[in-house]
């Protein structure tokens, strides 16, 4: 695992050289950052800015592979980020001060626990990929309350919501979202166990999902102007208008289309 400011060999980007001629990932590395002194830009800009420079075909499949390659070795690095609102545009960020791995890892549980509690250890272990022994006495450590739930014990920071606070009717989470990454799949209070494979697929992608009422009840997927959307199971029609009028003022005008199982009337 990776904590802010370390380095590691694919940090330092050597692997861009592997295969092309040695300094190419350094300067193409050059190239991203200066287009992105000038602001904010998507992959294919940047890639348009990496061609212009000679970027040749066997380079674009290396240093712009879709799996890695360049923008994850910056990212590693604290270099660049994709900005909010999941709209896949990269942003420059201002240069970091490295850290040592058990600081990084306390700064990291800090606002873990602040953020997404209550979290058991069993979330904690699959959030940050660490076996449970060396994450125990740091949770412990950290959170300021525990609570026991369902014979599972639950670490938080004290939080209180407020008495009026609710779940809404309908949320549109986006594919790898936090409310899912956060916690651990078989254990996560908003998604049935018989709804996870249809969530998380096999090759570990995790699918935008909506939530009715506090639950998982469907994938969904835009294209375009028109947002399809698969429920796991039947949704009355009180609840897909519900959902279609959550499409609306989450995507604006979007044309809904109900795939595999039909609603009912």
């Amino acid at each position: 695992m990776l904590y802010a400011g370390s380095e590691s060999s694919f940090g330092q980007m050597s692997f861009l050289d592997e295969g092309i001629a040695p300094g190419r990932g350094a300067f193409f590395r050059e190239i991203v950052a200066g287009a992105l002194s000038t602001g904010d830009k998507t992959r294919e800009e940047l890639k348009a800015a990496c061609i212009r420079c000679g970027m040749n075909a066997r380079e674009m499949e290396i240093i712009l592979h879709p799996w890695g390659g360049l923008f994850r070795a910056m990212a590693e690095k604290g270099e660049i980020a994709y900005t909010a609102g999941g709209n896949r545009v990269f942003t420059r960020l201002d240069p970091l001060a490295p850290m040592e791995e058990e600081a990084a890892l306390r700064e990291m549980m800090l606002r873990y626990v602040t953020h997404y509690a209550p979290v058991s250890l069993r979330d904690a272990q699959t959030f940050f990929g660490l076996p449970q022994r060396k994450l125990k006495c740091l949770l412990e450590l950290t959170a300021t309350q525990d609570l026991s739930f369902q014979g599972q014990t639950y670490f938080t920071m004290g939080q209180r919501l407020p008495a009026d606070a609710a779940m809404p009717d309908v949320l549109f989470l986006a594919g790898f979202d936090q409310m899912l990454l956060g916690y651990r799949k078989n254990e996560n209070p908003i998604l049935p166990q018989e709804r996870i494979k249809s969530v998380y697929n096999n090759t570990g992608i995790i699918f935008p999902t909506v939530l009715l009422h506090g639950l998982a009840c469907a994938v969904w997927k835009r294209t375009g102007n028109r947002l399809e959307i698969r429920p796991f199971q039947t949704i009355g029609s009180k609840d897909r208008k519900k959902i279609e009028r959550k499409a609306v003022d989450n995507f604006g005008k979007v044309a809904v289309q109900w795939t595999g199982m039909q609603a009912t009337i």
